[in-house]
């Protein structure tokens, strides 16, 4: 992460560049497998947020585990073959 954040400071890439980018960039075509991906991928993104704001906060042991579970889960070999 901080090789990414000295890489946008050296390219002068922030929010308002990045905004302009995209907005004329417009929205990209995709069929809905991909689609799906991308959700899921903001989904596991926010459920990995949710957890550092838990562990941040005194967490439980259940806390670690959740995280845990699910990072096995995806991780595991047989559900990279689905």
């Amino acid at each position: 992460m901080r090789a990414l954040r000295i890489l946008a400071e050296d390219e002068g890439i922030d929010f308002g560049t990045a905004t302009a980018f995209y907005t004329k960039e417009g929205k990209r075509k995709m069929d809905i497998r991909v689609e799906n991906t991308v959700l899921e991928q903001i989904f596991l993104g926010l459920h990995h947020l949710s957890a550092l704001d838990q562990f941040r906060g005194g967490t439980t042991a259940a806390d670690y585990a959740r995280v845990g579970v699910l990072a096995w889960y995806y991780a595991s070999p047989t559900r990279r073959a689905l």
